[in-house]
């Protein structure tokens, strides 16, 4: 989250409450998720301009003090907000368009969730209860657990090969006992991938699981996408490219308000919006970026 100090300079009118109801208003569509603070300060010297006369208002301070030229005893509302990785747009001339905000990722981001561990209290008490002792020479969790599930399979924790754990699991491999490596298992999360890259993915579930952003639940307003190195490397194939993904942008954000008033006699907010998003992403390109949860066999 980016912190932000935001100041206005209009004369009060009505109350603190109010003005801040404003600027909530103002600056939803920027990105505001909450008010941190507010507080009142001084006023600054740009309220005045050459010969002590005031400065020219801006569209939103007009829009505050109703048109009424700010005194020099005016005081500043400071209001501290927070945004969600966004710019301030120009007071004086907001911009609508929503592709004008779109992100390019050209590196994906892997997170390392999860990766196993072993309980070696179950693991000796397993082997009591069994009477028998055993101890492998790796110290790698996932190694462990599967030589220990292959080991089950036999019961020869008793009288182990030489050659300890690399040797076993080599053997498993060249005799293909496959389902003891599927006890070995690394949870990643991957970000600013593209659609057409986690539609590859998925096609390979052999020992893979996947949990994968959903453009239904999921508003796509938010401008993201994966530009191809090759083309972000080429100036013209860049311009070429990022006007042809603007252009399905503002196609799926327009689509997707349409499609909102067509479902208006839905009942269920969650139907109606899921009914007009499944519909608007058939324009959104496979650059669309993407997040994903996936399980491996390591």
């Amino acid at each position: 989250m980016d912190w932000q100090q935001v100041a206005i300079n209009p004369e009060l009118v009505g109350s603190r409450e109010k003005l801040e109801k404003v600027w909530f208003r103002v600056w939803r569509r920027a990105g505001f998720t909450r008010l941190v603070r507010s507080q009142l300060v001084a006023p600054p010297s740009r309220l005045h301009g050459a010969g002590g006369t005031p400065a020219p208002q801006t569209r939103m301070e007009r829009a505050v003090t109703g048109g009424r030229a700010a005194s020099s005893a005016s005081f500043q509302l400071a209001l501290v907000i927070e945004l969600r990785n966004a710019k301030i747009p120009n007071m004086t001339t907001p911009n609508t368009d929503p592709a004008q905000s779109m992100k390019i990722h050209l590196v994906p981001t892997v997170y390392l969730l999860g990766r196993q561990q072993t309980n070696e209290a179950e693991m000796a008490r397993f082997l009591k209860d069994h009477g028998v002792s055993w101890q492998t020479d790796s110290e790698v969790a996932s190694e462990v657990l599967c030589e220990t599930a292959g080991r089950v399979c036999y019961m020869s924790f008793a009288k182990p090969r030489p050659g300890g754990n690399a040797t076993y699991l080599s053997h498993i491999k060249e005799v293909g006992h496959g389902s003891v490596l599927e006890h070995a298992v690394w949870n990643f999360l991957f970000t600013g991938v593209s659609r057409s890259l986690t539609h590859e993915l998925v096609r390979h579930r052999a020992g893979m699981g996947y949990s994968q952003l959903s453009q239904r639940y999921v508003d796509e307003s938010v401008a993201e996408y994966v530009e191809p190195d090759v083309i972000a490397a080429d100036p013209e194939l860049h311009k070429i490219w990022v006007e042809t993904v603007a252009h399905a942008h503002r196609g799926y954000v327009e689509l997707a308000e349409k499609l909102m008033a067509k479902f208006a006699d839905e009942p269920d907010k969650t139907a109606r919006r899921k009914n007009a998003r499944q519909a608007a992403r058939s324009v959104l390109p496979n650059a669309t970026e993407t997040k994903i949860f996936v399980t491996a066999n390591s």
